[in-house]
């Protein structure tokens, strides 16, 4: 039987970047970027990316503002989540973690990264989410080391 592996969506409304955490749920890695036009495709692929991994957890970024409060885009990213948890039919646990400056800390990752910007700008989500992935598996480390 595969290991359990964790999710993170970077959630967008035109696009998703998905990381999946190594087996052991140490280190998180860029997965995909899904585009979609509607909410069940976009579902659909998820839910096919939840069983082909073996994902028994997934982290959506939240994106808070600079005053730690919530605002339209958070209550599109909870709207989404709420629907993703219904598609899931409860076999996995959907949490979030803070994302803010994921995105600005991709764009800097990537900066000397010899590829085209139409490229880049498809890999910012998936590495967007493999930053987000990882800042959700070191705080839960640091919380179990206490």
């Amino acid at each position: 039987m595969p290991t359990p592996r964790i999710l993170g969506i970077d959630y967008g409304q035109k696009r998703i970047g998905l990381a999946i955490s190594d087996p052991l749920g140490i280190t998180a890695h860029p997965l995909c970027v899904v585009e979609y036009t509607t909410h069940t495709g976009l579902l659909r692929e998820l839910s096919k990316v939840v069983e082909e991994k073996s994902v028994s957890e997934v982290v959506v970024g939240m994106p808070k503002r600079l005053d730690n409060t919530m605002g339209r885009k958070a209550d599109e990213v909870m709207a989404f989540i709420e629907t993703l948890r219904a598609e899931l039919g409860g076999r996995v646990e959907v949490s979030t973690v803070d994302e803010r400056f994921t995105t600005v800390q991709a764009a800097k990752m990537l900066a000397d990264v010899k590829i085209g910007r139409k490229q880049k700008r498809s890999h910012i989500n998936a590495v967007s989410a493999q930053i987000l992935l990882q800042a959700w598996m070191d705080i839960r480390k640091t919380k179990s080391l206490r």
